[in-house]
């Protein structure tokens, strides 16, 4: 919990800083300041350089989601440069804004999309596509007078018939309900990836939170350059955070049950010094769950013990170790000290019944087989586990060799005849 509202303010935070900015120095252009002065001289090209970190972090990590996002915010940053359109007509840059949201949302499902194939070259051309139907529905001021759309006109005389009307229909549209459509547009998504954000956490889902809502920002603060500047700089920099984090996520957590993996647990040992104790826990009989039951109930089962040793109680960092089996770490408290909340924890999962479903079919005819109702059957199991704890000696001098020996004591807890807790010097 702490590490979701963590991860959920750090974008918000960001995109404060540049209104924060403004608030202080009202008056950015004129200010004496000299960090202020160098702030403004790199500003214009500070999004340019976020969003093309962006677009090399997607190719490096394989995330097409990523290249898509930053290629149509570096596209609508563009937009608040180019001159503004005639009135009443919506404003290219507007127009971007308005149809981003939903094109967030669906990046965000591209996350494991590698571009340089037929499925994320069609989405780039899609994007592309997009791009240009926006430029063409609001923006025709900026290009009509140009020669390639002059030849245009001439090879499809229909064509500027049809833009006029479409673009006076999406416009009138959008002036009757300039305050609804971005709040329904911009609500109804950021509902969306909250909702999925808090289902299955990932931070790149905040980094994408934050990018909406640093648009959304943006409506507001149209006739203000240098906040644009800062705002688009804020939302390439919570792309990359974002990625970042989740990277780091994937490298240290475990993907399964969301807890810190072997790579956590080996920075953890590093830097363990005084006293400390480590035990070791392993699920009864897995390997017997598993062929009895499947591996996704297996899975479940060790989700639902990773849930209860994730509440170990004095102060313990419990890691996945690596198959059923787990680590708990106790930094200052020897074995004995540790025993009363791993037999604490213990009871606990001992005490939590599991409720395996399986689908089973009435025996039937190859006819009637695909008529007949599918029955799910429910059976509750008890799911126990194995501990052993050892702290460090004079002999067991490195926490390699305390975590060593921790093992070979969850084994005397194994014949011991399992469900119990067992320490190095028992």
């Amino acid at each position: 919990m702490k590490r979701f509202i963590l991860h959920l303010s750090i974008p918000f935070v960001l995109l404060g800083l540049p209104f924060l900015l403004a608030w202080q120095n009202p008056n950015l252009s004129g200010s004496t300041n000299e960090i202020i002065q160098a702030l403004l001289i790199i500003l214009p090209i500070a999004p340019l350089v976020a969003f093309a970190t962006c677009i090399v972090m997607g190719f490096r990590y394989n995330n097409g989601g990523l290249i898509y996002s930053a290629i149509l915010l570096l596209a609508t940053f563009f937009c608040f440069s180019a001159p503004p359109t005639r009135p009443p007509a919506i404003s290219l840059s507007t127009g971007f804004l308005l149809f981003s949201p939903l094109n967030l949302v669906f990046f965000s499902h591209q996350f494991k999309r590698r571009i340089l194939t037929s499925v994320g070259l069609f989405l780039l051309a899609i994007l592309w596509l997009e791009i240009m139907a926006i430029a063409l529905l609001f923006g025709r001021p900026l290009y009509e007078d140009c020669s390639a759309w002059l030849w245009f006109e001439n090879f499809l005389p229909q064509l500027p018939t049809f833009l006029t009307r479409a673009s006076r229909f999406c416009q009138r549209i959008i002036t009757a309900n300039e305050v609804a459509i971005p709040a329904i547009l911009y609500g109804a998504s950021g509902l969306y990836l909250l909702v999925r954000l808090i289902r299955n956490f990932d931070p790149r889902l905040s980094g994408y939170l934050g990018a909406l809502a640093g648009l959304y920002a943006t409506l507001f603060i149209a006739n203000h350059p240098n906040l644009i500047m800062l705002n688009f700089t804020m939302i390439g920099a919570i792309l990359i955070m974002t990625s970042v984090e989740a990277s780091f996520s994937m490298a240290y957590y475990d993907e399964l049950t969301g807890l810190p993996g072997r790579r956590s647990l080996n920075e953890a040992m590093s830097n363990l010094s005084g006293t400390y104790a480590i035990g070791m826990m392993d699920i009864d009989h897995f390997k017997k769950f598993n062929d009895t039951y499947g591996h996704n109930v297996g899975d479940d089962v060790l989700r639902m013990v990773a849930a209860k040793l994730a509440q170990t109680t004095g102060r313990a960092k419990v890691f996945r170790y690596g198959g059923e089996e787990f680590t708990a770490v106790f930094s200052g408290k020897t074995a004995e000290e540790a025993i009363p909340h791993l037999e604490k924890l213990r009871q606990i999962i001992a005490d939590s019944m599991f409720t395996v479903r399986s689908t089973t079919r009435k025996k039937s005819s190859p006819k009637d087989r695909g008529k007949q109702k599918q029955k799910q059957k429910t059976k509750e199991v008890s799911v126990t586990i194995s501990i052993g704890v050892v702290s460090n000696s004079k002999q067991l001098n490195t926490p390699e060799k305390v975590i060593k020996e921790s093992d070979k004591v969850l084994y005397k807890a194994k014949k011991a005849g399992r469900n119990c807790v067992k320490s190095g010097s028992a």
